[in-house]
């Protein structure tokens, strides 16, 4: 989650950022077998964007991935052929450095890797992280932790309610947190109209 100590809000981009907000396409909200691994029901999951539209949008500086020399084969398996297309275009830099301005925001969001690692938010399963699992999970891969992983989504998503009367009231999201909740595949529309699915 971005940094509050710097700001929640920057009035000198507001324009911009709400610009690009109505210009970006309507989530296609896909639908989910929400079929757990043992047969069980999974929470309630209906994230805005696939895994290849968020890629397509931009998204982790375009660098998820990493470098693809960097990245075992392991990780790439799992994945069904279009997000792996989309991942290969979209989500490895051979230069193992992201671009923030390829960014749909143009803007560096989220926090790096070793901190997600050291809040033990990183799983063998999905050793890249949220997205990671997100990617598999889109492919029909089931796993026991999910339910885990779809929690983490929801708690996104109160954050993001938690801005609302804010952002409302100032209308001028900043364009770190719009990025930020691409990368967690909620729209930011529905963030600053108070639409999150969870709450």
């Amino acid at each position: 989650m971005p940094n509050f100590s710097h700001g929640v809000f920057v009035t000198e981009r507001g324009d911009r950022t709400r610009d690009m907000t109505y210009k970006l396409p309507a989530g296609s909200y896909p639908e989910y077998d929400l079929t757990a691994h043992d047969g069980s029901q999974l929470p309630a999951f209906r994230p805005a964007f696939t895994p290849v539209e968020l890629l397509r949008l931009g998204v982790f500086g375009r660098n998820y991935f990493g470098g693809a020399q960097a990245v075992p084969a392991r990780d790439f398996a799992g994945l069904d052929p279009e997000t792996l297309d989309a991942v290969m275009e979209h989500g490895v830099r051979p230069d193992h450095r992201p671009s923030w301005v390829a960014n749909y925001y143009r803007v560096k969001a989220g926090m790096p890797y070793e901190w997600w690692y050291d809040k033990g938010m990183i799983f063998d399963e999905d050793p890249l992280g949220w997205f990671h699992w997100f990617c598999r999970f889109h492919a029909g891969r089931r796993h026991e932790r999910d339910a885990h992983q779809i929690m983490r989504h929801q708690n996104f998503s109160r954050w993001a309610h938690d801005l609302h009367d804010q952002v409302h009231t100032h209308r001028d999201m900043s364009p770190i947190i719009c990025q930020s909740l691409l990368h967690w595949s909620w729209h930011p529309a529905d963030a600053a109209s108070g639409q999150t699915s969870y709450v």
